[in-house]
């Protein structure tokens, strides 16, 4: 009886150690790493935004949403993101890297609404798509830009 409690008792502790369950991913979270900086890592590794949740430092947790919302290629991660200067530029660099003109719309500030669109304007040398462009010295860029 004892020995059989002894092989159940090391097969669920083996089950257990190969599931992942309960331990802290040593590979992504070097000793050095902040809880910060591991959460960040592991937001990656894992793909899953809810590590990016975990951070305290603003910058740190900036990063961590643009870094994974360029590796999903998902604007929407980029909501995770409190400032909407650095959210409206994580909205645009998707938005210029996929060339999706949707994303555009997301971004809540005309002027960056504009470089949005310029960018992808540009990559496309569309002439139409810079006659949508709101201020007037970004129109202009984008049409010259295309001209050359």
């Amino acid at each position: 009886m004892k020995k059989r409690c002894m092989v159940f008792l090391v097969a669920v502790i083996f089950l257990y150690a190969c599931s992942g369950a309960g331990k802290k991913n040593i590979i992504e979270c070097g000793t050095d790493d902040s809880q910060d900086e591991c959460n960040r890592k592991m937001s990656v590794a894992y793909n899953d935004e809810s590590y990016c949740g975990k951070i305290e430092n603003v910058e740190i947790k900036t990063n961590c949403y643009a870094s994974l919302a360029a590796f999903k290629m998902d604007y929407k991660v980029c909501n995770g993101i409190t400032d909407d200067f650095q959210r409206n530029i994580c909205i645009r660099t998707y938005a210029h890297a996929k060339r999706d003109l949707s994303a555009c719309d997301e971004i809540n500030d005309s002027n960056q609404n504009d470089l949005c669109v310029r960018n992808i304007a540009i990559a496309q040398k569309d002439k139409a798509l810079c006659e949508e462009i709101l201020q007037e010295s970004q129109k202009e860029l984008c049409l010259s830009t295309i001209q050359k």
